[in-house]
Parts: C-alpha cells; sequence; structure tokens
C-alpha cells in the first residue's frame, strides 16, 4: 500500500515538473492587436486564466476572449492597423491567426455589435473572417458591421468595398450600403439597400461623447458666467449684492400721525 502511494506521489511530481518545463519553454504569444481605448467595463480571458479587466495598453492575441458590459466601448487596433471596435454588451474573441503570406484572423461575436475596417496594402494579401452563431463573413479590404441579437440573428451591413456572407444553406456578396440579415437555420436573406447616413454608426458616436461631454461642460461654464454679470448689472454700486435663498425684509413705513380732533364751541342762543 505504502510503496503504491509512493508511486502515486512521485507520478504526480514528475507531470507537474514536465507541465512546467513546457510552460517555461513553451513558445510566448504573439500579440494580434492592443487596446488602444477602453470606456466603461470590460474584461479580457486569456488562454488558461482567469477574467480580469481589460486596460488601455493590454495585448491581445490567440484564442483571447473580450467582453464588454453595459455602456462600455473598446477599440483595438491590429498589428496591420486595422480597427476592431465593440459596441457594449459584446462577447468576442480572436480564434486563430493565419500565418505567412495571407496577413488574417478569425474571430467570433456571440452576441453583440463590432465594427471592423481593413486597410489595403498594395501586394498584401489580406484574410479576415467574423464567425457568427449564425454566419461567416469573409473581410478584405472592407468597413463592415456585425450585429448580433440575444437570439442568434445576425445583421452585416458593409460601409465600403465587399463582403461575403455564408452558410451551409447559402451566400450573398454585399457591396457598400448593403446589408443582410441571418436567422437560425436559414440562408442569408437577400441584399437589402440601407441608407448609411442614418445608419447606427455607433462606433462614430462613441468615439465622439468625451469631446461631446467637454462642450456641454463649457456651455455650462458659459451660461454661469452670463448670470454672473447678470447680477453684476442689476446691482447698483455701493449696494449688497442679494444673498440667494434670503429674502429681504420690508422696509416699514410709519403712518402719519391723526390730526387733533376741535371740540365743537357752543352756540349762542
Amino acid at each position: 500500500m505504502k510503496c503504491n502511494t509512493f508511486k502515486a506521489v512521485a507520478g504526480v511530481a514528475v507531470l507537474l515538473f514536465v507541465t512546467g518545463v513546457n510552460a517555461m519553454f513553451a513558445a510566448p504569444k504573439t500579440p494580434v492587436a492592443i487596446a488602444v481605448e477602453v470606456r466603461g467595463m470590460a474584461q479580457i480571458t486569456e488562454e488558461g486564466q482567469a477574467a480580469r479587466t481589460l486596460t488601455v495598453g493590454k495585448e491581445v492575441g490567440e484564442g483571447d476572449q473580450l467582453e464588454t458590459q453595459k455602456g462600455a466601448y473598446v477599440k483595438l487596433i491590429r498589428t496591420d492597423s486595422s480597427v476592431i471596435k465593440l459596441n457594449q454588451n459584446t462577447k468576442f474573441s480572436i480564434d486563430t491567426s493565419f500565418p505567412g503570406e495571407e496577413k488574417g484572423s478569425k474571430f467570433s461575436v456571440k452576441i453583440g455589435q463590432m465594427f471592423m475596417k481593413v486597410f489595403k496594402e498594395r501586394g498584401v494579401s489580406k484574410k479576415f473572417i467574423i464567425k457568427t452563431p449564425t454566419a461567416v463573413c469573409a473581410v478584405r479590404g472592407t468597413e463592415v458591421d456585425v450585429n448580433v441579437d440575444e437570439s442568434g440573428i445576425s445583421a452585416f451591413t458593409v460601409f465600403s468595398g465587399e463582403v461575403e456572407v455564408s452558410n451551409d444553406m447559402g451566400a450573398v456578396v454585399l457591396t457598400k450600403g448593403n446589408q443582410t440579415k441571418v436567422e437560425p437555420d436559414q440562408p442569408p436573406a437577400p441584399p437589402v439597400v440601407v441608407k448609411l447616413e442614418e445608419g447606427a454608426r455607433w462606433d462614430e458616436e462613441a468615439e465622439q461623447e468625451p469631446s461631446k461631454k467637454e462642450e456641454k461642460k463649457q456651455e455650462g461654464k458659459k451660461e454661469e458666467k452670463k448670470e454672473e454679470k447678470k447680477e453684476e448689472k442689476t446691482t447698483k454700486p455701493g449696494e449688497d449684492k442679494p444673498v440667494a435663498g434670503v429674502e429681504e425684509e420690508a422696509e416699514v413705513v410709519p403712518e402719519p400721525p391723526a390730526p387733533p380732533i376741535e371740540e365743537a364751541s357752543p352756540t349762542a342762543k
């Protein structure tokens, strides 16, 4: 019995040693993108690790999963300068990276909304694939928005370039101003034309949000200064400035004394 116990303990020790050595000499993960903007609550779950808060400057690599909470926004810049933006309530992951001459990655959006802008380079072939619960989108030199709701219905909108959206039941090609929706167990719907200026460019609004807040702050300060100038004009020199919330006591003016009542003189008979 003691011999068997010793063998078991020795086996575990060897396994832990080998695992530790492999971890020490394992090839470091190659970064695919870096977080350049994080607002609100966003988390990153790296392969084999617990979830932690995503911060600006954090490198994101193959196998990493990102999740944004309500009101959050994340902007990633890839090593090839491509841009990825994640809206609130989004679950996004980097599944694989394509090695060799064909640069690119495969992403997954389980739920939520992402925007991707891929820049074209002469002589460079880029391949990006965005996978959702109901379809796969092939992206090349494109601006595309992907929106997945709770039921898995995926909407793809193209702002520039061309993409192909497909699943086991069919495929459609989208060009600028086209949109398709893909429902569970259904082929991609025929493309429809949408007005991009009325589209949900949430990504642009998100980037402008801090400046809008600053503008409102400055407007508030201007209004305060205007009110102060008005009060200065209404107050005469030498007069005390009225204190807000304190009513001034009314000046009591004494009534003039009543004239004396003359006694009637007796009339002569």
